[in-house]
């Protein structure tokens, strides 16, 4: 516990030379243990004691306690003006401390937006497969369902085999319809329309213009393809006036 004299030693040293690192919680550390409470709680103390004092004590006596209080009373002042310059102190370190918490969030903005346009850019090549698988499966469930078609007017019922979705339905003991369509999100830029499903081929329009690989442009390090060379139009001017 620091002693009245070490306080305004240090409220004095913050003052007398800032630190433009210094805490709001310190500044206020330092303001606070001025305690001004006490020293106008001694003050009190000795008006009381003069008081008593006029009646009984000897000029002397009442002489040194005069003193006391102008010691008491000039204790006082100091405090109150030292605080009053320490508040304006722990102003200006809460605005600092406000403006480098919006700042750290800015940066830790600026790296989330990076880190998702990075996932969506993987995601990019994510989605192109999964649009070639679903593709690939359109495909090959119609030629399964041709190929049936084909088995039971061949009377070949032995070869007759149920669609995937028709055997997880057998698996799992629920109807078709109820289970999760496996391309239930839309994919931007992949889509002819924003009711599209990626479950539906006829559907599906890959623009590179929307594509969600277009996030390279905004990560570090992208350099933009060059620039399709534009053949030179044919000229007008005969070849033999050129050479002439």
């Amino acid at each position: 516990m620091p002693t009245p004299e070490e306080t305004l030693a240090a409220a004095r040293a913050a003052l007398g030379k800032p630190d433009p690192n210094a805490t709001s919680a310190h500044l206020e550390q330092l303001r606070d243990d001025l305690d001004i409470p006490r020293s106008q709680a001694l003050f009190s103390e000795l008006a009381g004691k003069r008081a008593m004092l006029l009646l009984t004590a000897s000029t002397e006596v009442i002489q040194r306690i005069e003193r006391e209080i102008r010691g008491a009373s000039l204790d006082i002042d100091m405090r109150k003006a030292l605080s009053t310059a320490l508040a304006a102190l722990v102003t200006d370190a809460r605005a600092r401390e406000a403006k480098a918490e919006i700042d750290r969030e800015g940066v830790e903005q600026s790296e989330r937006q990076l880190g998702l346009c990075t996932k969506y850019y993987a995601l990019d090549a994510t989605l192109l497969r999964a649009v070639e698988l679903l593709g690939e499966i359109a495909a090959g469930e119609a030629a399964m369902v041709e190929a049936n078609l084909r088995f039971r007017q061949a009377n070949r019922a032995d070869l007759l085999k149920g669609l995937p979705m028709d055997e997880l339905s057998r698996l799992t003991g629920r109807e078709g319809q109820w289970l999760p369509s496996i391309a239930k999100f839309r994919l931007h830029g992949y889509m002819a329309g924003p009711n599209a499903t990626a479950g539906n081929v006829d559907d599906q329009v890959i623009d590179p213009q929307w594509r969600f690989g277009r996030f390279a442009e905004l990560l570090p390090g992208y350099v933009p393809p060059p620039k399709p060379k534009v053949a030179a139009a044919p000229s007008d001017v005969p070849a033999e006036k050129v050479a002439a």
